[in-house]
């Protein structure tokens, strides 16, 4: 909170569990708040041509 602008967040989506469970990923490899900023921060920096 307050790290994207003051007074705000970012808000995720996350898909439907469909009740297959996925034995190839574990929490660890889950993307983590430091890597959301980042691509947050990075697809700002990308200008209207682009």
């Amino acid at each position: 909170m307050g790290t994207v602008a003051r007074d705000s967040g970012l808000a995720l989506r996350f898909p439907r569990f469909t009740g297959k469970i996925r034995n190839d990923k574990k929490p660890e490899d889950a993307t983590s708040v430091m890597e959301i900023l980042e691509m947050f921060r990075s697809q700002k920096k990308k200008s209207v041509g682009e």
